[in-house]
């Protein structure tokens, strides 16, 4: 009975680390494709303002209309958008390759986390030192 506790023991573990390693592995794929996505949606981002401020000039030069101008500033925006959710994309896949190597799960270092309980460095609702707060 004891061995086969042992073994029961001894597979959970196994099968613990590969799912940490498969865990780790769709993290980095996942900050890979993030990380890309982001360059590509800066360069979009760039074209895309760089086409509109053509328009633009066109426009104040009389060989556009204001329908194209705002088409191209609609682009921008959405190139924007873009770019801000593959940034978000980014820091939660970093955030969730931290948490699948075990780093989230350590505790905080006492010195990083001491300046918020100490009345001395503390700050008041303004945001300013209070002496005596607390």
């Amino acid at each position: 009975y004891a061995e086969a506790e042992q073994q029961q023991l001894v597979m959970s573990q196994l099968y613990a680390e590969q799912q940490v390693s498969v865990d780790v592995d769709n993290w980095l794929s996942a900050i890979v494709r993030a990380r890309d996505r982001v360059k590509a949606a800066t360069e979009a981002l760039r074209l895309a303002k760089t086409l509109e401020e053509g328009e633009r000039k066109r426009y104040n030069l009389g060989a556009s209309t204001v329908l194209f101008v705002n088409l191209r500033e609609r682009n921008v925006v959405e190139s924007a958008y873009q770019l801000y959710r593959a940034q978000a994309d980014y820091a939660v896949a970093r955030g969730g390759m931290l948490w699948a190597r075990g780093v989230l799960s350590k505790p905080w270092p006492t010195e990083s986390l001491a300046k918020y309980g100490d009345p001395k460095t503390a700050a008041g609702l303004s945001g300013q030192p209070v002496a005596g707060r607390d």
